[in-house]
């Protein structure tokens, strides 16, 4: 017999457009501080209670305009799949995406970029996970990081759609390395927990990240 969280999130079966907007506080040497705004467009299929994902987009604004963050579409592409129970109680959704890994394997995020737990994100040759950051005079950096983090969204059930709390219940970044010695610097980036959101809109099945309806939204971006 199905339990009756399961049975509940059947409701939800199908394929989903899931927007998560995720707020951090960024202090970084010689760069200095900002809050920063990151959006990203998942691609869900859920099916007998339980979800899976593929990240389609992320796009990291910083509110002090002193460096641009980049996550690259190979970075994006490289993020494995997450599988979960999705809970639907009533009108309250959640699920707990649990423990994600980018760019290592193992317990500890390294710090060192010989740790032999690095994996190559994307396969570019470099330790961990590569992403940009745009400076001024220094122009387009790459950044070699390895991260783990910890997502738990929290809403209510609207009509078709489900809107609430995306919480980041834990972010440990640690930096590898960098193409210019100057970036190779070990930044402070804090959840602010309380300003994280998502909402999720349902999508014709077969959607995939390709298609108009999984473009990022302009706002913010």
């Amino acid at each position: 017999m199905l339990s009756m969280a399961v049975a509940a999130a059947a409701d939800l079966t199908g394929t989903w457009r899931v927007d998560v907007h995720l707020v951090h506080d960024v202090r970084v040497p010689v760069l200095g501080h900002s809050r920063s705004d990151a959006w990203t467009v998942q691609l869900w299929e859920v099916a007998d209670g339980r979800m899976q994902n593929r990240h389609c987009s992320i796009r990291a604004v910083t509110r002090n305009p002193v460096a641009k963050p980049r996550m690259p579409d190979a970075f994006v592409a490289a993020i494995p799949p997450t599988v979960a129970d999705v809970e639907l109680e009533g009108d309250r959704f959640r699920v707990d995406l649990g423990t994600g890994r980018i760019g290592y394997a193992g317990d500890e995020v390294p710090i060192e970029p010989d740790d032999p737990s690095l994996v190559d994100h994307e396969g570019d040759g470099h330790p961990g996970a590569t992403i940009a950051v745009w400076a001024p005079i220094f122009g387009e950096v790459e950044v070699y990081v390895a991260q783990r983090t910890h997502i738990l969204l929290e809403g209510t059930l609207d009509g078709e759609g489900v809107a609430g709390a995306a919480k980041q219940v834990e972010l440990v970044q640690h930096t590898l390395g960098a193409g210019n010695r100057l970036f190779a610097q070990q930044p402070s980036v804090t959840p602010v927990v309380e300003e994280g959101t998502f909402t999720m809109t349902r999508v014709p099945a077969g959607t995939t990240c390709a298609d108009p309806a999984m473009a990022p939204e302009k706002s913010g971006q």
